[in-house]
């Protein structure tokens, strides 16, 4: 019998961090029976010493498998890599800055030995030092069992569908779009999230985790991609998802225009907010994204619209920003 769970950790020039998340998943694994956990690690052809670390640690546990690319081949191409190193029942591709919570592993464990085919773990965001904790990603009185996409629709939202961490599933259920998808996805590094639904709609059981298993790391601004443009990323990504899941897969209209609108109202407005306050945007670029993939949407019209067009909102959410973060009188 192979391990139960397999929890593979793609880095690259990450080695601090990651010396720190398997010094807890280690401690965390030896508290349970022998080979019930397997721990890979693939290496991205890093220079900062993240290989020379892995070959002395697998001096002392043997059991951690280890893959060195020769090349960088690219994050999205290093996560595909990952369901083919492991040999566990259940797959966990956990980021190399992403943490368990004390307990974690424990609890997990005991949820997929009921047999689930997927679990959706709940985490909490951390500033870059991860001092300050955030709140919860979905807030659930107690962990929920679903039977569809849709019910795990209902509950998890879009963001989290690509967020690697968040996702515990039966091996066999990644990696279910082709190679060829796979790689015209990575262009907006959300390959993981298209698989992602494709495996949910694949599954006939799920759950999804009330307590929070992780924090997660909140990157720098030094650590983005040169040139980082989040609309381009996020809702041109997302749109062709949408598209793809629709047109493609054949999910159900209903649920990919709640997800729009959920993203035009939550998150689309603040950023165009934001950037024009700091004088970043470029307003026809950004509105040809959101009219080409989120026209169909009336948030697009009386939210974004006005957020990008009319005069002074970018000065007024600037101030209200600098407002908010003031120090109140008398703080020294």
């Amino acid at each position: 019998m192979g391990p139960l769970l397999s929890i593979a950790i793609p880095t690259f020039q990450r080695k601090e961090w990651l010396q720190r998340n398997l010094n807890g998943l280690i401690s965390q694994s030896q508290s349970l029976p022998d080979g019930l956990v397997e721990i890979v690690v693939s290496e991205n052809a890093g220079a900062d010493g993240t290989a020379e670390y892995l070959a002395e640690l697998v001096k002392q546990f043997p059991h951690i498998v280890i893959n060195l690319n020769r090349v960088n081949v690219g994050a999205d191409a290093n996560i595909y890599l990952l369901p083919s190193l492991a040999s566990g029942t259940y797959l966990w591709i956990l980021g190399d800055d992403d943490f368990l919570e004390p307990g974690a592993l424990k609890e997990i464990i005991e949820v997929l030995r009921t047999g689930p085919d997927y679990i959706a773990v709940n985490f909490a965001a951390s500033d870059e030092t991860l001092t300050r904790k955030g709140v919860p990603y979905w807030n659930l009185d107690r962990n929920l069992e679903v039977r569809s996409l849709k019910e795990c629709c209902a509950c998890v939202p879009h963001f989290a569908m690509g967020f690697i961490s968040a996702w515990i599933a039966r091996r066999e259920l990644f990696n279910k779009i082709s190679v060829e998808t796979y790689s015209r996805f990575a262009r907006w590094g959300l390959s993981v999230m298209l698989d992602r639904y494709a495996s949910i709609a694949a599954a006939k059981h799920g759950v999804i985790l009330a307590g929070v298993m992780l924090t997660t790391r909140k990157q720098s601004v030094s650590e983005h991609p040169p040139n980082f443009d989040y609309f381009n990323w996020f809702f041109e990504g997302s749109a062709a998802v949408f598209a793809y899941l629709q047109d493609v897969m054949g999910l159900d209209k209903g649920i990919v225009q709640t997800r729009k609108s959920w993203l035009l109202r939550k998150i689309a407005i603040k950023r165009i907010l934001y950037e024009r306050a700091a004088g970043i945007i470029d307003v026809r670029r950004v509105n040809k994204i959101l009219l080409g993939g989120y026209g169909d949407r009336w948030e697009y019209w009386m939210g974004c619209v006005p957020a990008l067009y009319v005069p002074g909102l970018g000065a007024l959410a600037g101030a209200i920003r600098r407002l908010g973060t003031a120090k109140p009188r008398g703080d020294k």
